[in-house]
């Protein structure tokens, strides 16, 4: 049992003193770092006396883009990406028009919609159409066609067009 407590007395001093060393490292290493962020913003200051204003990344490829365009390399290249850009685009565009159209084709049509005519103008138009019937009548009547038989008897179906196109008070 002795022996059992001397061993971990033993293991426990060594424990202690690992910790210990952890523990300074730890404290050698902020040290360490303090002072070398202490000499980075010294180096900075120096520096941002001298530094000019860093440039963005468009900026840079913008200058690069005016170089190759000066030296003649960039027209063959811009060229060609721009062949290959049209294309994809008229072929993605052929493709939504194609998918465009089935789905119209899948739809139903509509009925058209009925206008309303004023009942004022529908009777006009009646009471124009009958003095027609009677005028046409009354000649026809004298080359031998009996009263029931004229052209007033027939249905009175004439289009919408062709009465809007002969209006008189228009």
């Amino acid at each position: 049992m002795i022996l059992i407590l001397i061993i971990t007395q033993v293991e426990n001093k060594v424990k202690a003193r690992q910790q210990a060393e952890k523990v300074a490292q730890k404290k050698a290493n902020k040290i360490k770092q303090r002072i070398e962020k202490k000499e980075k913003q010294q180096e900075q200051k120096a520096s941002d006396d001298k530094k000019e204003k860093k440039k963005g990344r468009g900026a840079l490829q913008r200058e690069k883009k005016r170089k190759r365009k000066e030296a003649g390399e960039d027209n063959d290249k811009a060229k060609a990406d721009e062949d290959t850009a049209l294309k994809k685009k008229q072929k993605l565009a052929s493709d939504k028009n194609i998918e465009v159209t089935k789905e119209k084709k899948q739809k139903l049509v509509k009925p058209k919609k009925k206008r309303k005519i004023d009942k004022r103008e529908e009777d006009l138009e009646d009471m124009i159409r009958s003095y027609k019937s009677t005028f046409s009548q009354g000649g026809e009547l004298g080359k031998g066609n009996l009263a029931g038989e004229s052209k007033a008897s027939e249905p009175k179906t004439k289009s919408r067009e062709e009465v809007v196109k002969k209006r008189w008070f228009e």
